[in-house]
C-alpha cells in the first residue's frame, strides 16, 4: 500500500516537474521583428539609447555593409558602439520623410539563436529630391535574459546592383 501511494503521488506530480516552457514560434518571430524594426526607427531617429536596448554589446557584435560606398565592417562592440555614436550625433537634417517598409520576412529561430532575412525599401527625401533605396537586411539575434537582442547587423544595398537585377533577387 506504501508503495501504491508513492507511485500515485510521483504520477500525479510529475507533469509539474517535467513541464518545459512552451515556445510559440509566432510569438517569438513577432518579437524578433519588433526588435529589428525599433533598431532601425532608432537609428534612423539618431535615438542612441533606444538604439542600444536593441543590440547585444559584446565582442559577438558584427556590422557589415555592402553597396555603392564599398564593404564596411566592424566587429566587437568597442567599433559598433563607436559608430552608432557617431550616427547618432551627425547631422542628418536633409533627410526628411523617411519611410520602411520590409517584405519577405524569412526567420529561422533555433533555441537561443534567431536568424532573419528580409527586404527593405527606404523611402526619402534628401534636400528635398525623393529618393529610395531597396536593400537586403539580415540580422541574427541571441536570446539575452528573456529578451531578443541583435549581434548582426547586415546591409547589403541593391539600388547600387539595379532595380531590375534586384527585384529578381528573392529567396
Amino acid at each position: 500500500m506504501k508503495n501504491l501511494f508513492y507511485i500515485f503521488f510521483i504520477l500525479l506530480f510529475l507533469p509539474f516537474f517535467g513541464c518545459q516552457e512552451k515556445v510559440d514560434p509566432e510569438t517569438e518571430e513577432e518579437a524578433i521583428k519588433s526588435v529589428i524594426i525599433e533598431e532601425t526607427d532608432a537609428f534612423w531617429k539618431q535615438d542612441l539609447v533606444r538604439l542600444l536596448t536593441t543590440l547585444s554589446q559584446d565582442d559577438d557584435a558584427v556590422y557589415i555593409s555592402i553597396g555603392s560606398n564599398g564593404y564596411q565592417e566592424m566587429i566587437g562592440w568597442d567599433k559598433n558602439y563607436a559608430y552608432y555614436k557617431k550616427a547618432s550625433t551627425e547631422d542628418w537634417s536633409d533627410y526628411t520623410e523617411m519611410k520602411v517598409d520590409r517584405s519577405n520576412w524569412k526567420i529561422t529561430i533555433c533555441g537561443e539563436s534567431a536568424f532573419a532575412i528580409y527586404n527593405q525599401i527606404m523611402s526619402f527625401k534628401l534636400n528635398d529630391e525623393p529618393m529610395e533605396t531597396m536593400s537586403k537586411e539580415m540580422r541574427m539575434l541571441k536570446k539575452m535574459k528573456g529578451e531578443w537582442k541583435i549581434t548582426l547587423v547586415q546591409w547589403i544595398d541593391l539600388s547600387s546592383v539595379g532595380a531590375a537585377e534586384a527585384a529578381g533577387k528573392e529567396f
